[in-house]
């Protein structure tokens, strides 16, 4: 586990946030309503479950739209099938059938996670508004911004597997909501 949190094509930040996620130290809602913080629980992207880690990256029917689009788009570069359980999801525990993919799974999961945590917290700090569509561009865009760091870099280790990630998405079409 602790090798995919602390993957060498992570920058810290997002090391940091997979550590978090792992550990299940993230502010959701429900917890600050336990400590009696928050007097609102429900997921601020469907309303209609309580806020937890696993409701928000794994149950949610907002995160099952970009899940989607994520299958699509890790079906384009693999013909195995990712199974989207907490623990894949979350402990970013990859099967062994998959390790391959390694660098562009936990990317991609990480990348995910961060984009839709953000999105989380624009809708409860900011009162924006969003649509899974938005978040899928912002994972698009953050594939080829991490690419565009990767090549900046002395020694570029992750641009084929950042570019083969590029490549797959610059294929599939965006779902319309």
């Amino acid at each position: 586990m602790w090798l995919n949190i602390n993957h060498t094509a992570l920058p810290n930040y997002l090391k940091t946030f997979n550590y978090r996620c792992a550990r299940d130290v993230r502010p959701v809602l429900t917890k600050f309503n336990n400590n009696r913080l928050a007097a609102e629980v429900a997921c601020p992207f469907c309303y209609t479950e309580p806020e937890t880690l696993n409701h928000i990256f794994v149950d949610c029917i907002f995160s099952k739209i970009v899940w989607a689009f994520f299958a699509n788009l890790f079906s384009r570069i693999s013909s195995f099938k990712l199974n989207f359980d907490a623990e894949t999801l979350i402990q970013l525990r990859i099967p062994r059938q998959l390790y391959l993919f390694d660098t562009q799974l936990t990317l991609l999961i990480t990348l995910t996670h961060h984009l839709l945590w953000k999105t989380r917290n624009q809708i409860v700090y900011e009162n924006k508004t969003t649509t899974p569509r938005k978040v899928i561009q912002g994972i698009q865009r953050s594939i080829k911004y991490r690419h565009h760091l990767e090549k900046q870099k002395a020694v570029p280790v992750h641009v084929d597997a950042l570019q083969t990630l590029i490549n797959a998405a610059n294929e599939l079409k965006q779902p319309r909501n």
